[in-house]
């Protein structure tokens, strides 16, 4: 079924439906959007015009330039939406008017070069700016940015090309700043993939150390994807850092033969050898026919994800005794995967445990 996702203004005499996944979803802190609504900086969901319907009293239009339309409610003045001829065929709606918002957190920061000094938006997803005002940052945005962080749809990048404007526009400067994904480090699990100094390194371990005296920090163990090599290494907290973009891919598996772990991909059902030294200590959760993710960066294996939560067998762990609770004291388990966790003492062998792969702690029998 086609995801729904409903909205309105204030005071509910203009209301909508769009239909299907967001094409985009931005913060935009460009001065037109920010005196248009009020507010320092809007959340934008751009659908294509075709899947949006409205319903109630049709928005009032004001043409804010020369390509750009605003609609707003000529009952409570709530500003709704804007389209821009250089990107053909798509609506923005603010992101505030829909009932539900929680699933449309922006991904992309645009014209970041505008943003208000004070504020302050601590997050690591991608930032675009530019010293240029005006419809032709469509454009340049367009040729500008990578893929993974583009905000404009390749529908759009064609048509804008294409799509005359009379009178023609002036030449204008364009600087388009270098926009990578960044992370932060309170964003940070195993099987994570980071560049630092230029290198290419894989999360194995990581530690939030918040000392009596002093700045919290991350300590962490890496693993260099090129070499191989093993390192430990130390982030300020809230540090950020280039993200590698990886593609993760299910995979079911198989064996060991000690020294690579064999899966079978989900969807193509290949057969993918994989050296334990990549596998890492992520192996410890994984049981034969389980399920796990494969990260691929630049077509390479770079780790293996277990699910947030698995269930393995105990496979040897001191005998229960009776009388024993949940509540007094813990002994130590050796799962079937090689694991050892601490356990509640009525815990036996054969039971069957979740156990949480972050923490590596015992969660609940099962």
């Amino acid at each position: 079924m086609t995801p729904e996702a409903t909205g309105k203004c204030l005071c509910g005499g203009f209301s909508f439906v769009a239909r299907g996944e967001p094409a985009h979803r931005i913060y935009c802190h460009c001065v037109d959007c920010r005196r248009a609504t009020g507010a320092p900086v809007s959340a934008l969901v751009g659908y294509p015009v075709e899947d949006v319907e409205y319903t109630g009293e049709a928005p009032r239009k004001y043409r804010s330039s020369r390509t750009v339309t605003r609609t707003f409610c000529g009952e409570c003045g709530g500003s709704v939406s804007y389209e821009d001829e250089l990107l053909p065929g798509e609506v923005y709606l603010h992101a505030g008017l829909f009932d539900e918002p929680e699933p449309f957190a922006p991904e992309t920061h645009s014209w970041q070069s505008q943003a208000i000094g004070w504020l302050r938006l601590d997050d690591a997803i991608c930032r675009a700016t530019s010293a240029a005002a005006g419809p032709v940052r469509a454009i340049a945005i367009a040729d500008s940015l990578p893929a993974s962080c583009a905000i404009i749809s390749r529908r759009a990048r064609k048509s804008v090309y294409a799509k005359a404007i009379t009178p023609p526009l002036a030449p204008t400067s364009i600087n388009i700043g270098e926009c990578k994904p960044m992370i932060s480090t309170n964003q940070f699990k195993n099987g994570t993939t980071i560049k630092v100094d230029g290198k290419r390194f894989t999360i194995l371990q990581f530690q939030h150390v918040k000392p009596g005296k002093g700045a919290a920090f991350v300590r962490t163990k890496l693993r260099n994807i090129d070499t191989g090599s093993v390192q430990d290494k130390t982030f300020r907290a809230g540090e950020k850092l280039e993200d590698i973009r990886t593609e993760s891919r299910p995979a079911t598996f198989l064996y060991s033969d000690g020294e690579s772990l064999h899966f079978m991909d989900s969807d193509s059902f290949e057969q993918v050898e994989i050296p334990a030294s990549v596998v890492g200590d992520s192996a410890e959760f994984i049981a034969a026919n389980s399920t796990a993710n494969i990260l691929y960066a630049d077509g390479e294996v770079v780790s293996v994800q277990p699910p947030t939560h698995v269930e393995l067998e105990v496979a040897d762990t001191d005998p229960g005794v009776k009388g024993d609770t949940a509540t007094g004291g813990s002994k130590p388990a050796t799962m079937e995967t090689g694991l050892t966790v601490q356990v509640p003492l009525f815990i036996e062998r054969g039971d069957r445990l979740r156990i949480d792969t972050r923490t590596r702690e015992y969660q609940t029998r099962v």
